[in-house]
């Protein structure tokens, strides 16, 4: 649970409306990429490449492949999507049957450390959260890639650069928090992690977010809270300012699944 020590301390106060989402699309087309994306979370490799946003979320997500690499580029202005990324990760699911299976999984924490979060909020106009810091040592500070080929597999931590297959980065070019990644489409015998994928197939694509156990949540910061873990700062009870009993309020899980027609790769 250290993981999300830093998210869940007493003195991080988030208010926030509960947001339930889960979105399905109509099949999107995955272009042909010329040349293979360098993966540094940044535009530069996207221009000229569809995107599709995703209003509700407030997330943008474009995909593109080669003949050896599917590519996929996430971002968003929502500070707390950002956070709740770094905290409990983005996950990637991918499937051959082109539905809402979950066979190959890649999960990412990775973006802004706590610094970069204070005095921001909600964009378009939703709920501002504020925060103080919370104690060194109670935030994840190094970036974690997981992956999982097949459903009932258990998760291995691998490396982002590529060397175990996949490889991803994050990034905040132009003020978005971006998210980037490469999946090898096929095995190549090298005992890497690939979905197995070729080029053309239509594939099952899902992207998932702040997909925490908010019971836990709540009720870690109310046993902190009743251990004084607001001692020091005069007016606060129940580990919120003028709120009783009140529960903090998460939100929601988010999901966005979507058909992908892989791009046809001719001399492949």
């Amino acid at each position: 649970m250290n993981k999300l020590n830093w998210f869940i301390n007493p003195l991080i106060i988030i208010a926030l409306t509960s947001l339930a989402s889960v979105v399905y699309a109509d099949q999107i087309e995955s272009i042909r990429a010329p040349e293979p994306i360098t993966i540094d979370g940044k535009f530069d490799d996207w221009e000229g490449k569809d995107a599709h946003f995703f209003e509700d979320e407030n997330m943008t997500i474009a995909v593109c492949n080669d003949a050896e690499n599917l590519y996929i580029h996430l971002r968003t202005k929502e500070i707390i999507w950002a956070r709740m990324i770094r905290a409990a990760g983005l996950k990637i699911y991918l499937n051959e049957k082109g539905n809402r299976g979950e066979e190959f999984m890649l999960c990412l924490k990775d973006g802004p450390e706590r610094g970069q979060f204070r005095g921001q909020g909600f964009e378009s106009g939703k709920p501002r959260m504020r925060e103080t810091s919370p104690p060194p040592g109670q935030f994840q500070s190094v970036p974690a890639f997981t992956v999982r080929q097949n459903e009932n597999e258990d998760e291995y931590t691998i490396l982002m650069n590529g060397s175990n297959g996949p490889s991803a980065a994050y990034d905040t070019s132009l003020g978005f928090y971006s998210y980037e990644l490469a999946i090898p489409l096929k095995d190549n015998g090298l005992g890497k992690y690939s979905p197995g994928f070729e080029p053309g197939q239509t594939i099952g694509f899902g992207a998932v977010w702040a997909d925490i156990d908010k019971e836990m949540i709540r009720n870690r910061m109310e046993e902190r809270s009743g251990r004084g873990g607001m001692r020091g700062r005069p007016g606060m009870r129940g580990g919120m300012r003028g709120r009783g009993n009140q529960r903090p309020e998460f939100p929601e899980k988010q999901e966005i699944w979507l058909k992908v027609k892989l791009a046809e790769i001719s001399g492949k």
